[in-house]
């Protein structure tokens, strides 16, 4: 009996022991457990912020300056972290200078097709340029023309070429530089009369196809070796009283203007 009181009062013992350590023990290990919680809570900071060192501010209100000897003390990861983000930010600078100089490069573009829709809309036209509009619109018009249906392709040919020429000798003699309206309304009031004019004139002087290809020739390039003297003295005879009424109709633009 003596030997189980003791027995019990043994493991009183031990069992307050026990509780008592654990009792004064507890204090040390939560404060052990808060100050490595606070040496790493930060760890996680040095990875994700954009520079690992930077200007802070410190418990007074002060402005801490990052360390000149940061470089030195960054682990591996860290210097790949950092060189990754520094190679994004140049790359970002770059694209927004590509940016800017395409907007430039849009505007200068922009610039030059108004300069250059403007030159052709004012600059005037060369002579061979303005013979051949004159000739193609005194051809359509005689085309669209009832009154023309008489007149063979190869007339008309000759017709249209001819009121070219006598456009291109009067403007030129004259020193006008005409717009397109201007350019319409001469060939539709005087050059349409003159190449019916010139129309029936060589369906008289002119024989044959063959004399009709030698007048074009003539009319085109103004070699006269293809043409027989007489039919050149036929169809000079014939146009001539076209010119003259052509040319005096003409005169009285001149004197309106």
């Amino acid at each position: 009996m003596r030997n189980i009181v003791i027995g019990v009062i043994a493991l009183l013992i031990i069992g307050l022991l026990g509780a008592g350590g654990y009792f004064f023990a507890y204090p040390l290990l939560k404060e052990q457990a808060e100050a490595n919680s606070k040496e790493f809570e930060g760890t996680g900071a040095v990875l994700m912020t954009n520079e690992i060192y930077q200007e802070t501010q410190g418990t007074l209100g002060a402005k801490q300056v990052p360390a000149t000897f940061a470089e030195d003390v960054l682990s591996p990861s860290q210097r790949v972290i950092k060189g990754l983000k520094e190679d994004r930010e140049e790359l970002i600078l770059d694209q927004k200078k590509l940016e800017r100089r395409i907007d430039e490069l849009k505007v200068e573009i922009q610039n030059l097709e108004e300069y250059k829709a403007t030159n052709e809309r004012f600059a005037p036209l060369n002579a061979v340029e303005e013979k051949a509009i004159v000739e193609s619109l005194v051809k359509r018009f005689l085309i669209d023309d009832e009154d023309a249906v008489r007149f063979s392709n190869m007339q008309i040919e000759i017709m249209g070429a001819s009121a070219a020429n006598e456009y291109s000798t009067f403007t030129g003699r004259n020193r006008l530089i005409l717009t397109d309206e201007e350019r319409v309304k001469m060939v539709r009031e005087h050059l349409l009369p003159f190449a019916f004019c010139v129309g029936d004139g060589v369906d008289i002087a002119a024989n044959n196809n063959r004399e009709l290809r030698a007048v074009s020739y003539l009319v085109r390039s103004g070699d006269n070796s293809q043409i027989t003297p007489i039919l050149l003295q036929d169809l000079n005879a014939v146009m001539k009283p076209c010119r003259t009424e052509l040319f005096a109709s003409l005169s009285t633009t001149l004197d309106k203007g």
